[in-house]
């Protein structure tokens, strides 16, 4: 069980990770990914909260 919550927590942290990344590459060129971006993550922090 301790595995599994490690592995999901690294998938979010790889998630996170990628967010960011695409944020910062296509924050000047794309201005809609960054809108996109930031509602994925509250998105995902709702759902946290719900579960």
């Amino acid at each position: 069980m301790e595995k599994l919550t490690k592995i999901f927590l690294i998938l979010i942290a790889i998630y996170l990770a990628f967010q960011t990344v695409s944020l910062l590459f296509f924050y000047e060129r794309f201005p809609a990914a960054l809108r996109t971006t930031n509602f994925s993550l509250e998105e995902m922090h709702i759902y946290s909260a719900r579960t």
